[in-house]
């Protein structure tokens, strides 16, 4: 477990004439095992937000750290999840999985696909770790990539639309499979999705930012009842009006946005 905090972050792509603000003084914090959504309009700056949090950016201004200690770069702390799912066509299920382990640990060979297998398990695809992409729906394929980033134990998950590109019956099945896998494994989570559904139904708290440059808007804290069934859950009344709630906020921006 860990907590990631933001604290002030600009950032702005470019320079001089040419330069764009994505993100201006932002701050959010994903406490010990909290699922934290990040939405808003198009252009917004949640995807940058995503990569300054996995250090693949650095902000212009203000600092990011883990348990308190400022971020240098990537880190096997955080473990991201994209939409696309970046697997090797050449290699097995089982074999995308123990190739990202093995760069990143120092595991023996047999304990890499021993944790594989068991991480493949996890998600549902014990019986196709000798499959290759080609033979995966886009649902299995998301399903290796999730896998992949649970094998080398982040304590920080970033996940980018990672089901944005699912036909909705396979979104709605990963996003149950991913409750359970937080709710097992204590994970933190920092989630961006333009799904205001999906963001009410996962996360604890969801972080609305406002349009270009994002900043934030407001943050809605989620108090539902999730051991009840998906389809119950989502016609309660504490659903019906935590989402009412967000999508209002995210509509005032696009309003703004448009120019109207």
């Amino acid at each position: 477990m860990a907590t990631v905090t933001l604290d002030d972050i600009t950032h702005v792509y470019g320079s001089g004439d040419d330069a764009v603000t994505a993100l201006s003084d932002v701050s959010v914090r994903a406490d010990e095992g909290e699922f934290v959504s990040i939405v808003g309009p198009s252009g917004c700056g949640k995807s940058t937000l995503l990569y300054l949090t996995g250090g693949f950016l650095d902000p212009t201004a203000g600092t990011i750290a883990v348990d308190g200690d400022p971020i240098d770069g990537p880190g096997t702390d955080r473990g991201v999840v994209f939409q696309e799912y970046a697997l090797y066509p050449w290699k097995t299920a089982m074999e995308n999985v123990t190739f990202g382990l093995s760069h990143v640990t120092d595991l023996d060979a047999e304990a890499i696909e021993s944790r594989a297998r068991a991480e493949l398990a996890r998600v549902g695809l014990e019986g196709d770790a000798d499959k290759y992409p080609t033979e995966l729906s886009g649902g299995m394929k998301q399903r290796v990539a999730i896998a992949r980033t649970l094998a080398y134990d982040p304590a920080i998950l970033l996940m980018d639309e990672p089901f944005g590109a699912l036909d909705d019956q396979t979104r709605e099945l990963l996003q149950e499979d991913l409750l359970d896998i937080c709710t097992e494994t204590d994970r933190t989570s920092l989630f961006v999705t333009h799904d205001i559904e999906e963001a009410t139904y996962l996360s604890d708290r969801v972080i609305v930012l406002t349009a270009q440059p994002g900043e934030v808007k407001t943050v809605v804290s989620v108090d539902i009842d999730r051991s009840l069934p998906r389809d119950e859950v989502l016609r309660t009344d504490a659903f019906l009006e935590t989402a009412t709630e967000i999508r209002s906020a995210v509509h005032e921006e696009l309003v703004i946005g448009s120019g109207h």
